[in-house]
């Protein structure tokens, strides 16, 4: 019979948080070096204390409990002392007669159950949770959480005094906050927040009498509860602060970088502040290198599509191009590319506008407009290092452009982003720069186009009913389409009822053939560049989206809604 640790394991795969390639890694591990299999995979961040909640409690037949979306009564929470609650890491949630319901990160431990049972002489009925959100229940409850932050801020001193810090400092957010002052604690909160939901961005906008707090999670603004109006000045001050800015200047758009210490973990957001009628608004995008995976399959590729790319990166030299609107997920995708090429007989560099992701052994140049270190600046003494892989954050000018390719025809393999809606408006783009045809060419190993969709969420996913609007939309068959099972999700606690849980690339890939060639030194039109890359066997965007959906992925109305028809 498996171990317990193996068998929750085993769920995690079933359930499709955890790749069984990552188990083997982490059994290997365990075999070599000792220690808990759970723990390894928490401390590896393969699955979050959620994931292996709801796995665990399905493998127990131990109903799961999400202590975040629930108000625990205090009568009911206070009848377990709070000492005893901190040591086993459970609470009391629920009351029903002579039966209570209990919260416990680890609902097998029957010393905390007869512990709990000899203190209230009733019935205990274990639901399973996470260590972090007894922690944070237990917070709540001694804080008397039922108040609303504006109570919280009543409650302390008028006038908040916020303290300097250096520039080596770093913000660590802990459950301890509770104690420091209500504008720490709330700047704290919004930061936490989006690592615990896995958002991408927090925004926090301010109106003529209230402040809106919003977080994008899978791409979507959600709206959150806002801090109250009468803190906006010291909670915008109190994030300047944390990010090295200057507080006195309200008046124009400031940039900075805040840096945090969360569960053992470093993690940076890069914060942009942007005066507005009533206030400035702020924005923080978390830059977390751990979503760094290594592997460019990782993003989503299909076997098809990874063949192609993988090809134009084994290539010595050559450009490859990554295209798509703001937020489609280029920059990540050429970081897993980078992560995939660094080995230690490459010299790799980067010029970047801003850093997003430290990579160890990647050489990372940081542009400076303001004192007239450029993109071409930096490229012209890059070249000078001897490099072999370049990566270029973006081609915004002719200059950069121009210096970009002659490092790919002078053998240096060179990776960076336009901002095109198709692969084939990234070949065409080069020539509206300025770049000659025949220098296309001869440089360009592959063009690519990125969006992100929502994936479904395997936990309440479900066969859907499509609709003939839908089908007509996507023009596609419903009788040709009656093979394939599309899905969607029903909402569940893990998914926070949106059925949608992470993100994944559709893209399309225009390789350089000798067809394409002669295309481009015709200066031939995007749409004729498409149609010949399309009778090579080339997939679109909505048609990569499409075979994602049948596969199970993600939804049509996810593909619809994030990509245009062909």
């Amino acid at each position: 019979m498996k171990a317990f640790g193996e068998r929750i394991a085993d769920a995690l795969v079933e359930d499709g948080v955890l790749q069984a390639a990552q188990l083997q890694e982490v059994m290997a591990q365990q075999k070599s070096q000792g220690g808990r299999l759970l723990k390894i995979l928490l401390d590896k961040g393969y699955v979050t204390e959620v994931d292996m909640m709801v796995s665990m409690g399905r493998a127990l037949g131990t109903p799961p409990v999400n202590l975040g979306r629930m108000k625990v009564p205090k009568d009911v929470g206070d009848l377990i002392p709070r000492d005893i609650a901190k040591n086993h890491h459970l609470l009391p949630i629920a009351k029903l007669e002579n039966k209570l319901f209990v919260a416990m990160a680890d609902p097998l431990n029957v010393v905390a159950l007869d512990d709990v049972r000899n203190i209230t002489k009733l019935d205990i009925i274990p639901m399973i949770t996470t260590e972090r959100m007894v922690t944070d229940a237990i917070a709540n409850l001694d804080a008397q959480a039922s108040q609303g932050m504006e109570e919280i801020v009543k409650d302390e001193a008028a006038d908040i005094e916020i303290s300097e810090s250096t520039e080596d400092e770093q913000a660590d957010v802990t459950a301890s906050d509770a104690d420091a002052a209500p504008v720490v604690k709330i700047a704290n909160l919004m930061l936490a927040t989006v690592v615990k939901d896995k958002a991408s961005d927090v925004h926090l906008e301010c109106y003529e009498k209230t402040m809106k707090l919003r977080y994008r999670i899978d791409g979507a603004l959600y709206d959150y509860p806002p801090p109250p109006k009468s803190m906006q000045n010291a909670l915008i001050s109190r994030l300047k602060i944390m990010a090295h800015l200057d507080i006195s200047e309200r008046r124009l758009p400031q940039d900075g970088r805040i840096r945090i210490k969360m569960a053992g973990r470093d993690i940076d957001f890069r914060m942009s502040f942007l005066p507005c009628k009533y206030g400035e608004k702020v924005v923080g995008r978390i830059l977390d290198k751990s979503a760094i995976a290594g592997s460019i399959k990782e993003i989503g590729m299909d076997e098809d599509t990874y063949k192609k790319f993988s090809k134009a990166l084994d290539e010595p030299q050559g450009m490859i191009l990554v295209t798509g609107p703001t937020g489609s997920g280029k920059t990540r995708t050429l970081y897993n590319a980078l992560a995939e090429l660094n080995k230690p007989y490459y010299n790799i560099i980067t010029v970047e506008d801003p850093i997003e992701y430290e990579l160890p052994g990647v050489n990372q140049v940081q542009i400076h407009a303001d004192i007239g270190f450029s993109f071409a600046s930096a490229l012209r003494s890059i070249l000078r290092q001897d490099p072999d892989i370049i990566m270029i954050g973006e081609m915004r000018d002719q200059e950069t452009a121009h210096i970009g390719v002659e490092a790919a025809l002078t053998g240096h393999q060179v990776l960076s982003t336009l901002h095109t809606n198709d692969a084939a408006g990234a070949v065409t783009r080069l020539t509206d720069m300025g770049i000659e045809p025949f220098l296309t060419t001869s440089s360009l190993s592959l063009a690519c186009a990125q969006r992100l969709v929502r994936r479904v969420c395997n936990s309440c996913k479900e066969p859907a009913k499509v609709s003939d609007k839908l089908w007509e939309q996507l023009r596609l068959d419903p009788k040709q389409e009656a093979q394939y099972t599309y899905y969607k999700g029903r909402g569940c606690d893990r998914c926070k009822n949106k059925g949608y849980s992470g993100r994944c690339a559709v893209l399309e890939l225009i390789p350089m053939t000798d067809e394409i060639r002669k295309l481009v030194l015709q200066r031939s039109s995007n749409v004729e560049i498409k149609q010949v890359a399309m009778s090579q066997g080339m997939q679109t965007l909505r048609m990569n989206g499409i075979l994602k959906a049948r596969e199970g992925i993600t939804t049509l109305e996810e593909v619809l809604g994030s990509t245009m028809s062909d």
